[in-house]
C-alpha cells in the first residue's frame, strides 16, 4: 500500500453497551466494554486499546473530543471532533462542527477532514453526561483527496474523560523568567499538521512556538527559513522578534495519555531595531 493513497470507504466505531431498566436493590452492571472497528479498502481494524478525551472548544460554549484506538498489530486510529455545542448538559452537531481522522500503520498514514457538507456528515445520537458515555455517527472521504463521497457510513460510541492537565509554556528571556498567564494548543491536521503552542500576557504580547506533528523524541533544528519547528514573539510595546537560529528538544509522546513535554532554545532578532534575544523555554501540553 503505496503511503497518502490508502482509500477510506468507510468508519465504524461500536461501543458494546448494556442497556435495561434496574430493578430496585439490583446491582449496577459492570461497564460495558468498549470497542473500535472500521474498515477502509479491503482492509479491517479492530481495537484492542481506546482512550477518548474532552476538553472546551475553540469556540465559545463548545466541546472537542478526541478518540484513540489501538490493534493488537500496532495499527493507530485517531478521531478527532472539533467544536460541539454544549447546551445544559447535553452535545449535539450542528452544520459547521469538523473532525479528522488519521489511521496510521508502519509506514503507512491516512489523515483526511471529515466536514458538515454535502461529501461527510457527523452527528451525535446519545450523551450520557453522568457515564460520560457518548455516541454518534459519521462518513467520511477518501484520503487521497478525491472528491468522490464515501459510500459507507460509520459510528462511534466511547467513555471519555475530561482533560484536567494545565497547558504550561515556561520562558526565560535573557536570562529573565516569564511565564505567560494564558496558554492555548491547537493542532492542526494534514497537509499543515502542525501544533501551535501560544501563550499571552495580555495587550499585544504573545509567544509561539510551533512544531511539526507526530515527530517522534529528539532533538531539532529550527531557523529563519523553516515553517516548522519555529519560535516568535511580540511584547508589548509591539516589536516583532523572529528566530534566526535555535533547536527544540522533544520528549517521547504517548498516543494514549496525549501529553508532550520539551524544551527549547532560540535566538532572536527584532524586526524593528535588530535588537538580539536569547530565549530559552520549556513546555507541557495536551495534544488533540
Amino acid at each position: 500500500m503505496q503511503h497518502g493513497k490508502i482509500i477510506l470507504l468507510s468508519l465504524l466505531c461500536v461501543l458494546l453497551a448494556c442497556s435495561g431498566e434496574r430493578t430496585e436493590g439490583e446491582q449496577p452492571t459492570s461497564a460495558p466494554t468498549e470497542r473500535i472497528q472500521f474498515v477502509f479498502d479491503s482492509n479491517s481494524f479492530t481495537a484492542s486499546k481506546i482512550k477518548a478525551y474532552t476538553a472546551p472548544g475553540e469556540e465559545e460554549n463548545t466541546t472537542q473530543l478526541v478518540v484513540v484506538g489501538e490493534s493488537e498489530d500496532g495499527q493507530l486510529a485517531e478521531f478527532h471532533l472539533k467544536n460541539i455545542s454544549r447546551e445544559s448538559s447535553s452535545l449535539s452537531v450542528e452544520k459547521g462542527a469538523e473532525a479528522s481522522f488519521t489511521y496510521r500503520h508502519n509506514d503507512d498514514l491516512c489523515t483526511t477532514a471529515l466536514t458538515m457538507d454535502n461529501d461527510s456528515s457527523i452527528n451525535i445520537d446519545q450523551h450520557d453526561p453522568v457515564t460520560n458515555l457518548i455516541s454518534g455517527s459519521f462518513s467520511g472521504f477518501d484520503c487521497g483527496g478525491s472528491i468522490e463521497n464515501t459510500v459507507g457510513a460509520g459510528s462511534f460510541a466511547v467513555t471519555y474523560e475530561e482533560v484536567t492537565l494545565e497547558n504550561s509554556l515556561l520562558l526565560d528571556l535573557n536570562a529573565t523568567p516569564l511565564v505567560p498567564a494564558m496558554v492555548f494548543v491547537s493542532a492542526t491536521p494534514e497537509p499543515i499538521n502542525t501544533i501551535q503552542i501560544t501563550g499571552f500576557n495580555g495587550g499585544t504580547e504573545s509567544y509561539t512556538l510551533i512544531l511539526k506533528n507526530d515527530l517522534p523524541a529528539g532533538t531539532y533544528a529550527m531557523n529563519e527559513f523553516d515553517f516548522a519547528p519555529y519560535f516568535f514573539y511580540s511584547d508589548a510595546d509591539l516589536n516583532q522578534y523572529e528566530t534566526v537560529s535555535g533547536q527544540v528538544t522533544l520528549e517521547a509522546f504517548d498516543e494514549f495519555d496525549r501529553v508532550l513535554r520539551g524544551n527549547f532554545v532560540a535566538e532572536l532578532v527584532s524586526v524593528t531595531d535588530a535588537a538580539e534575544v536569547h530565549c530559552e523555554g520549556q513546555f507541557e501540553i495536551f495534544v488533540f
